[in-house]
């Protein structure tokens, strides 16, 4: 996800602008882990992380202002540290008190693909795990009062999870009342009823991408 808010995103574009149109020599041997500006299909320039070495020239790398992974063939040129060490602006996040389950995982993937892709949303952080970096989000899009972690749930392509972590408990039970309401309805995953089972547990996050 990305914080459309981010106070110093005005500062890393102007840099990155005055960077693309420099004369500045292009970055042959990048190093893994090292931030650079690195064009774009388009020709804009974002900061990009480097991940790993695909092949001579070729690089998986991490657009961390928008959160998406890509390969990379294009040209790299040197980022100024002041700019190179601002927090990313993209945040990686999971929907909170959300699980999939596998054989609906690729129609929640989808759904919630259709609901987030070039829409701003509003997030509001219901836990940060700072074990693995992941915010626990509610998302709503502007001028909707009902989240989406809630309509998932209401056509069963999510599941709440069997256990929350403590500050999720309240949420979890605000929740279940849209996950009964799948049921009833037999949505998704409740296509053939209740079932009580833990397995292929996982929580639905997504990044955005440009």
């Amino acid at each position: 996800m990305r914080c459309l808010k981010h106070v110093e995103l005005p500062a890393i574009q102007e840099k990155l602008a005055q960077v693309g149109s420099s004369s500045a020599s292009a970055v042959l041997e990048p190093v893994r882990g090292t931030i650079y500006a690195g064009k774009y299909d388009d020709g804009t320039w974002h900061r990009v992380r480097i991940e790993r070495l695909i092949s001579h020239g070729q690089y998986e790398v991490t657009y961390i202002d928008f959160g998406n992974k890509d390969t990379f063939a294009s040209t790299l040129k040197p980022l100024d540290p002041s700019i190179a060490k601002i927090p990313a602006a993209a945040k990686q996040g999971c929907l909170a008190c959300a699980k999939t389950v596998k054989d609906y995982l690729e129609d929640a993937i989808e759904a919630f693909g259709s609901l987030v892709w070039d829409v701003d949303l509003t997030a509001k952080v219901e836990f940060f795990d700072r074990s693995s970096g992941v915010h626990h989000l509610t998302l709503r899009e502007e001028g909707n009062e009902r989240s989406l972690n809630e309509y998932l749930l209401s056509i069963g392509l999510i599941r709440l999870p069997s256990r929350a972590e403590r500050s999720l408990v309240g949420l979890k039970q605000h929740l279940k009342q849209f996950e009964i309401a799948g049921k009833k309805k037999r949505s998704g995953m409740w296509v053939h009823g209740d079932f009580s089972s833990d397995e292929d547990e996982n929580p639905l996050g997504a990044s955005r991408r440009k």
